[in-house]
């Protein structure tokens, strides 16, 4: 062990630059791993957990780096000395022991360093379109501030820790009473509160508005103005909204990808309800679709053709108060031409559904939040005016 103790110092001497620091730590430990056995048991006692994203694979002569890391050089030469003293089968558990404890001794530095990286690979997927990639590296940078926070799990759904502390006594009041009013289920009262206190220049409730307006518990439903607050808050350095920027913004280019809509929709838990941050996204998503391949009116009609033969009367409400015409959407189930855009587009809400229902949402759900997010389409499209406001989740259902 006081080899290990020695060798722990001697590691972050040889590590000049956060760029060999942190290709350091992504080689070690993928080499750690592979080791497995007493190996693999030291490494899940400590405090040093990395993602498999963070390290599979990785050595830095094979990377943009291009050359050889000098602390994992070190190591080998180390090794070599280590042979000459030690037998062979404790010679690779003083270099993990090495290894271990120079990560416990400078754990803050690593956290930091990480987030760093992974925040830098991060912005490289969504740039690239590897949606599926950044939502891997994000997982990485929620977990280590989340540890960082003293917190178990992150969760979007904060309304009552407010990132952001108006100036005015008068702001944060109201925003404390919207608040007040989320926790007592009084949705509509909160709507009103907070949206006085965003006029304010209040962050926090900024995000909390894209939170009400993003899972239906607002009523109206405006997706669009949740945008809008997500944005802004985003804008002002709100955490969670500066965290889902990039989902945001995959959307508004079209470039979400059908496959990331599904897969989000997976993961939704009927236990809390619809997730506001995908369901933006999926409003925001079909609408830059449908208008960058022209189908808007072909998507709203196969939606409407489907939605007026409903046996479910709230269903039937909705279809009325969106204002369209019986002529203009009747027979849309059977004017899609098959794979064209709008038809493709369709496939991708059924395929939405499906995951949902798999999820474990049940039926009613699942038609609350396909039709919010054709009712969103009517809105922000030629035919905006004729639409009534949409329902929130308990309204639309209560409907008749």
């Amino acid at each position: 062990m006081e080899i290990a103790v020695e060798m722990s110092g001697d590691i972050a001497r040889t590590l000049p630059t956060e760029q060999d620091a942190w290709w350091f730590l992504a080689e070690q430990y993928d080499r750690t791993v592979n080791l497995g056995g007493l190996h693999l048991q030291l490494l899940e006692a400590s405090s040093l957990k990395m993602h498999v994203i963070e390290y599979e694979g990785r050595r830095s002569e094979d990377s943009y780096v291009g050359k050889r890391n000098p602390g994992a050089a070190f190591l080998e030469q180390a090794r070599r000395n280590l042979t000459a003293k030690l037998p062979d089968s404790l010679v690779d558990v003083v270099i993990t022991q090495a290894f271990i404890l120079f990560a416990e001794q400078n754990m803050p530095a690593i956290d930091a360093l990480r987030i760093k990286y992974a925040t830098h690979f991060h912005n490289n997927c969504v740039r690239s379109g590897a949606y599926n990639n950044a939502e891997r590296w994000q997982d990485v940078i929620d977990e280590i501030e989340s540890r960082r926070a003293g917190v178990g799990e992150s969760t979007m759904h904060s309304f009552a820790n407010p990132f952001y502390r108006s100036p005015s006594d008068d702001i944060e009041a109201t925003y404390a009473e919207g608040v007040l009013a989320i926790q007592n289920g009084d949705f509509g009262t909160a709507d009103h509160a907070l949206r006085r206190a965003a006029a304010g220049g209040h962050v926090s409730a900024l995000y909390n508005l894209a939170i009400l307006h993003g899972n239906g518990l607002a009523s109206p439903w405006d997706p669009e103005f949740g945008i809008e607050c997500f944005y802004k808050a985003a804008d002002a350095g709100h955490p969670n909204a500066s965290k889902g920027r990039w989902m945001m913004e995959g959307a508004d280019r079209g470039g979400f990808g059908t496959d990331n809509l599904t897969r989000f929709a997976s993961q939704m838990s009927p236990e809390d309800g619809l997730d506001a941050m995908i369901m933006l996204c999926a409003c925001r998503f079909i609408e830059v679709l449908c208008r960058q391949h022209d189908a808007t009116d072909a998507v709203i009609a196969y939606e409407l053709d489907a939605a007026s033969i409903s046996d479910d009367p709230a269903v039937l409400r909705y279809v009325e108060r969106t204002g369209m015409a019986h002529h203009f959407y009747d027979g849309g189930l059977n004017r899609l031409e098959p794979g064209s855009a709008a038809d493709q587009i369709t496939d991708a809400l059924n395929n939405f559904s499906v995951a949902m229902k798999r999820a474990g949402f049940d039926k009613r759900m699942v038609i609350v939040a396909r039709c919010t997010i054709i009712g969103h389409l009517i809105r922000v499209s030629r035919h905006g005016s004729r639409c009534k406001p949409l329902l929130g989740v308990q309204q639309f259902l209560a409907a008749r």
